[in-house]
């Protein structure tokens, strides 16, 4: 009888709503249905652990997030010593993975635009060294991208051989392939129908642009074309959001509704998806809105950005990002939803944008079968 691979995954913290850790789960969930042995590793885990998954939390402690993953690898490197597994996967940046899933964008590339100093702090120093452990030309492992983007960029900072370099596919569950039943959030949050309601969804506020939502909410509503209103999903401190809002005069019209298990249902009955972020490697809530045909306002910066463009979607801003821009395509976008939204009719059913973790299965078995 053929013996059993083992398989380590690692990541350094599990918690339910984040992007990577979802992905993370229906990746863990295939190699389960094909008969691998898996060995989870993580720095914490929230929520209920999945049937049949084995999952350790290391003692992981430090007073800043790069000297909590060093603690992490270090724990890590001694457990895998132990368990002796066939292959090491990593969904984020540590050394000796022999596979990466890169849901993160380029550390190095996107630190050009912070101040020069930053170079000399300890946490750009440990971010660089455990991002050049995996796509430095010395480095083995090979990492799988989500888009073309991140390809050119590790390419540029690191001249990483084309070989290790592979880019999946989107990866919804397919839980989202069923039509969602249209929920009234709209009631919920005692608007009218006629108003428009703007979604944003993600946790790291800051980084996923809402200040700049909140902004385009403002200056929509002092033009008094229409009545707008944001619902805010997600897990983050909402305080300084909310004293942005005020400060525009703008609090009656945000909605922080904290982490919800209903999002298919409140896609549905939404009428566009505002994402400005400043730096997003993906963006699976892009693709989530897209087959909710949902109508989406993006940045350049956001990877999965090229969608909307490639399915005439919505807007998306320049890079340089522009306030300006993102106020104007509100406006204008507010005018065409029927037009973005029958581009989007029927997209639930296009396997593409389901097929991210049999994709990775089945690479990662190729891996294991040598």
């Amino acid at each position: 009888m053929k013996a059993k691979k083992t398989l380590a995954l690692l990541i350094f913290k599990y918690f339910p709503y984040g992007g990577l850790q979802r992905d993370f789960l229906e990746v863990a969930k295939n190699f389960l249905k094909r008969d691998i042995d898996i060995k989870i590793l993580t720095g914490s885990w929230e929520g209920p652990i999945p049937e049949g998954m084995e999952v350790k939390e290391l003692n992981v402690r430090g007073f800043s997030n790069h000297s909590k993953n060093k603690e992490f690898y270090k724990q890590a490197k001694k457990e895998l010593e132990k368990i002796k597994p066939d292959l090491v996967f990593g969904f984020n940046k540590m050394p000796e993975l022999d596979i990466y899933l890169a849901a993160d964008t380029c550390f190095k590339f996107f630190s050009k635009s912070k101040n020069p100093l930053y170079k000399f702090t300890p946490r750009y120093k440990a971010f660089i060294d455990y991002e050049r452990k995996v796509f430095g030309i010395d480095s083995k492992t090979k990492s799988l991208l989500l888009n073309k983007k991140q390809e050119e960029e590790y390419s540029l900072e690191y001249r990483t051989d084309k070989s290790r370099l592979t880019i999946i596919p989107p990866g919804l569950s397919h839980a989202w392939k069923k039509q969602a039943e249209v929920t009234s959030i709209k009631k919920e949050l005692n608007i009218n129908d006629s108003d428009l309601l703007l979604l944003f969804v993600g946790s790291s506020f800051q980084r996923k642009g809402l200040d700049r939502a909140i902004k385009a909410i403002a200056y929509s509503q002092k033009l008094e074309k229409q009545n707008v209103y944001l619902a805010v999903i997600g897990e983050d401190d909402h305080n300084p959001y909310l004293r942005l809002a005020k400060n525009l005069k703008v609090d009656k019209n945000v909605y922080f509704l904290g982490p919800r298990d209903d999002v298919p249902k409140i896609m549905a009955s939404s009428d566009l998806l505002i994402h400005p972020a400043r730096e997003e490697a993906a963006g699976n809530v892009i693709i989530e809105a897209m087959i909710s045909e949902l109508p989406v306002l993006t940045c350049e910066e956001v990877g999965f950005s090229s969608y909307v463009k490639d399915y005439g979607a919505g807007l998306i801003t320049s890079n340089p990002f522009s306030q300006e821009e993102l106020n104007n395509f509100l406006l204008k976008m507010s005018d065409e939803l029927d037009l973005y939204r029958n581009n989007l009719v029927g997209l639930r059913n296009n396997d593409l944008f389901f097929s991210r973790f049999d994709f990775i299965g089945d690479f990662i078995q190729k891996e294991l079968d040598g």
